[in-house]
């Protein structure tokens, strides 16, 4: 039985799958794997690409979507046919970072049985050639194993957004972390998120930041918020932190919009107000004094400060707030 089930959904991946399937072939434990293409109804044979890495793995697995359904969609899909012990998700157009990536990851998350999530370093190609380096990172999938008991003890899956799925995967994990099933963070690097103008993030001049991102993540967060309330009080005082800390992102998306695109500015204020009237309706905020509100509001806007380079702050969080007061 494979260790390790690496998911990669596919849609128009043609000119990148091959490399992505490469970059888990050199891995010293890829026999451990168990490899799930999963092609979002995009038209395309990937059988062809495929065939060339069937002996490379444990076991190579190609599934035909009907219908396209975006990345999440596949992802589940994937997840709910695969039953190895840890679970990895890698993008068509991304590649595994060094040929020991995956045996060093895996040594991590079997010597601590405690770890639901391990979450490694990973960088993000830009156009001209540089490179982020994304540590102690919760937003995307990118270079992280998912012990797959945890999953099955809470029912974690992927909903059918479309955008920052990501997020709210993770954040359930999150939201859900205990004494039997932690976060873990390692310095090592894992994953190369690649420079591809074709992909939903970068096409269109980074349309996806303002046109899709938000929304998304609103309705990603309400998801786990939802899902982590059959666990856990209302009134959990870190679930009620978490929860203004997200109030916060969102003045801070809502800016952005604003500024950048005024035109989605009234779709920008509909879901805020969506998430402000759901944490009013679901959240206990009377177990963390208004002092301590400021004080998240505060230590977010800080640890998001190079969001506003270039924008004028025509509108403080307190004005935001009383907007969707009103």
């Amino acid at each position: 039985m494979s260790k390790l089930d690496i998911i990669i959904p596919c849609y128009k991946a043609q000119n990148t799958l091959f490399q992505a399937l490469a970059s888990v072939a050199i891995q010293s434990v890829a026999k451990d794997v168990h490899v799930h293409v999963v092609v979002d109804a995009d038209g395309i044979d990937y059988s062809y690409i495929t065939d060339n890495f069937i002996f490379q793995f444990d076991a190579l697995t190609i599934y035909y979507l009907e219908k396209n359904s975006g990345p999440a969609v596949a992802r589940q899909y994937a997840l709910e046919r695969s039953s190895s012990p840890y679970v990895a998700f890698l993008d068509a157009d991304d590649t595994l970072a060094g040929s020991y990536t995956l045996e060093l990851l895996l040594s991590k998350v079997e010597a601590n049985p405690h770890v639901a999530l391990l979450s490694s370093v990973f960088y993000e190609k830009r156009k001209d050639l540089s490179f982020v380096e994304h540590k102690n990172d919760l937003v995307w999938l990118h270079g992280k194993i998912y012990r797959r008991s945890f999953i099955d003890e809470y029912g974690i899956r992927f909903n059918n957004t479309r955008a920052n799925e990501d997020v709210g995967f993770n954040t359930k994990f999150k939201l859900l972390e205990n004494a039997d099933g932690r976060i873990m963070f390692t310095d090592t690097l894992s994953y190369y998120w690649q420079w591809n103008e074709t992909g939903i993030t970068r096409k269109d001049d980074l349309a996806y930041t303002y046109t899709e991102s938000f929304f998304g993540y609103v309705d990603n967060l309400i998801d786990a918020f939802n899902f982590a309330l059959q666990y856990i009080a209302r009134n959990d005082e870190f679930l009620v932190g978490y929860a203004h800390e997200v109030l916060t992102l969102c003045y801070i998306y809502t800016l952005r919009i604003r500024h950048h695109r005024p035109e989605l500015e009234p779709k920008a204020w509909e879901y805020s107000q969506k998430y402000f009237d759901f944490m009013n309706d679901y959240m206990d905020t009377s177990v963390i004094v208004p002092e301590h509100f400021n004080e998240i509001h505060s230590r977010t806007l800080e640890g998001q400060i190079g969001h506003f380079r270039g924008i004028i702050i025509d509108m403080t969080f307190h004005d935001f707030i009383e907007v969707l007061l009103a």
